[in-house]
């Protein structure tokens, strides 16, 4: 028995070939985007942090500008934004109401520039059981906007948590100074 030989069979077998190849390179490029939008979200995540440990930093470092909830956003002179702080670096002499409010324009400058539209706040969160005029812990929280349409909004970050659908991101810790 003669062997027949069969045409087109290759040309076949190359056009499957193809499509298979095809689907997989489509997989690696749904791959590698939804890679490069957790790389993102993970560095503004880590921004977040270094953001917080920093504003935790200045907080400790100032034990009788918190204690006295000068870095309370809702309730200090740090919250208006209209006013320029003054410059208390280089050996300038501040008392800690005015380094509070130094350090709460230096932190919201950085929170701009490292997070998208992003956005802090401080707030009270235990007095001191013997002096309720004295902070005793401090809510930080940071919030920003990622793959936003509309880049003129600004984070709110006193609407962190609660699943307000209005806050992309979130990040929040205490400090007790």
């Amino acid at each position: 028995m003669a062997a027949t030989r069969q045409h087109g069979f290759t040309l076949l077998e190359a056009l499957v070939t193809i499509v298979v190849i095809s689907i997989g390179l489509l997989g690696l490029l749904g791959l590698q985007s939804v890679a490069l939008v957790s790389t993102q979200t993970s560095q503004a995540r880590g921004a977040a942090t270094l953001a917080a440990d920093s504003m935790a930093g200045r907080i400790l470092a100032n034990p009788e500008g918190a204690a006295a909830k000068d870095y309370d956003t809702a309730s200090s002179n740090a919250s208006s934004g209209n006013s320029t702080p003054t410059v208390c670096t280089g050996g300038a002499v501040c008392t800690p109401a005015e380094m509070a409010a130094f350090d709460m324009s230096e932190w919201r400058q950085s929170l701009q520039q490292a997070l998208p539209n992003g956005s802090g706040d401080i707030s009270c969160k235990a007095n001191d059981p013997n002096d309720a005029s004295k902070c005793v812990e401090y809510d930080i929280k940071i919030t920003w906007r990622e793959r936003d349409k509309n880049n003129a909004a600004v984070a709110d970050a006193s609407n962190c948590g609660a699943g307000n659908g209005a806050v992309n991101r979130c990040f929040e810790t205490l400090v007790r100074p």
